[in-house]
């Protein structure tokens, strides 16, 4: 009899877990179809119950709306508010791939200031759960290192481990990785550059955007052979088509340098600032330095200092001591050896190395009032950080 009762208690909540169930079915539909916006609409009324499956769907959805679908578009503070309060929510929940996403918005900068401390602890925070996309992040990061982690292979070999014992289908940045730990000897594999690299290659004829950007790395600068510099031009012209800023900036240097090509400042300035068009910090630096020099393009102080700003805004730290000097000597700006002085102590403050030079330079621009005044706007910069970072 009890038997009997439970089943009857149990009988409404089994039918809304199957509607729930089939709910989540319809979202996963719309997402793989691109139509994040309706899955938005179709979860949002559920946004106010602690469902983890709910609020982790709904955090990749914002996430994928803010960033235009990923196409690279500026994302805005507001746009990407929802992805942040619906991720954080399922991370404290419980949904380790809310964490993941943490670490992808903040990591990137998207629509908030980059933030190291915050989100290599995110990440941290998404591989000890178990997200195999945090482990698969973290396994990058920590193999080949990034400003958001010291190289550490033993570690990474730990988190490979960790991905391979999931069972899951290794994805092509895991086989990526691995191809470079046959390449090096890592991770108790046989050391076998030739093999390693042909694993490369098969992920780069297969259209994986990294391999063909290391694959055109590989060539031009003749890691395993001679170079081929118009093989690699090649390959990084594909990676460039799938959006990538690295790939991008690459063709611009080869261009700046004529390697393999005669010199050509203005298809460099083309490849650079297509580089810049996505957000590559890199890329922005160098199509700086092609308008504060007249290279390839007539030149233009002011837009050259924006474009420092920028560069720098996106994590560029040398991007500092270009600005710097040209505060100082009055190149696109009125002359300001005070400012001057307060981006070249970020730089050091960056871990960059100090230049003699331009101290001597800043000496003879600078009187002890305006030494003091810089002095304090950088402490002042120093404090802002920290109330950044503890947020």
């Amino acid at each position: 009899m009890s038997t009997v009762l439970l089943a009857a208690a149990l009988l409404p909540w089994r039918v809304e877990a199957d509607d729930r169930q089939a709910l989540l079915d319809r979202a996963d539909a719309l997402e793989s179809e691109g139509r994040e916006a309706e899955v938005l609409a179709l979860l949002g009324p559920y946004a106010g119950e602690d469902d983890t499956r709910v609020l982790g769907r709904l955090a990749s959805a914002a996430l994928l709306v803010a960033t235009n679908g990923g196409e690279g578009a500026p994302v805005t503070g507001a746009s990407i508010r929802p992805a942040i309060d619906y991720a954080r929510r399922a991370a404290e929940l419980g949904e380790a791939i809310g964490w993941n996403l943490l670490w992808v918005i903040y990591s990137n900068g998207m629509g908030v200031e980059v933030d190291v401390p915050r989100a290599a602890g995110y990440l941290r925070a998404g591989a000890d759960a178990g997200d195999p996309g945090a482990l698969l992040n973290l396994l990058g990061q920590l193999y080949g290192g990034s400003p958001f982690f010291e190289p550490d292979v033993a570690e990474a070999c730990a988190v490979y481990d960790r991905l391979v014992a999931t069972g899951i289908d290794l994805p092509d940045p895991v086989a990526f990785t691995r191809a470079e730990m046959r390449i090096r000897g890592h991770c108790g594999l046989e050391a076998d550059p030739d093999a390693g690299f042909a694993e490369w290659r098969a992920l780069a004829e297969g259209g994986f955007v990294d391999a063909q950007r290391l694959v055109g790395l590989a060539l031009v600068r003749g890691w395993f052979s001679e170079p081929a510099h118009a093989e690699a031009i090649e390959w990084f012209e594909k990676a460039a088509a799938q959006g990538d800023g690295e790939a991008m900036w690459e063709l611009g240097s080869v261009y700046v340098k004529g390697h393999g090509v005669d010199p050509d400042p203005a298809r460099a300035v083309h490849w650079f600032q297509q580089g810049a068009d996505v957000h590559h910090p890199n890329s922005v630096t160098s199509l700086a330095v092609m308008y504060a020099t007249g290279s390839g393009v007539a030149q233009d102080f002011a837009r050259a200092k924006r474009l420092y700003e920028q560069a720098a805004q996106l994590g560029d730290t040398h991007a500092l001591r270009n600005l710097a000097v040209m505060n100082v000597l009055g190149q696109g700006t009125p002359p300001d050896p005070v400012q001057g002085r307060v981006y070249y102590l970020q730089h050091l403050h960056a871990g960059h190395e100090p230049h003699p030079p331009f101290e001597a330079l800043l000496d003879n621009a600078l009187d002890p009032a305006g030494r003091a005044e810089s002095e304090q706007r950088f402490q002042d910069w120093l404090v802002l950080q920290d109330i950044l970072d503890a947020q």
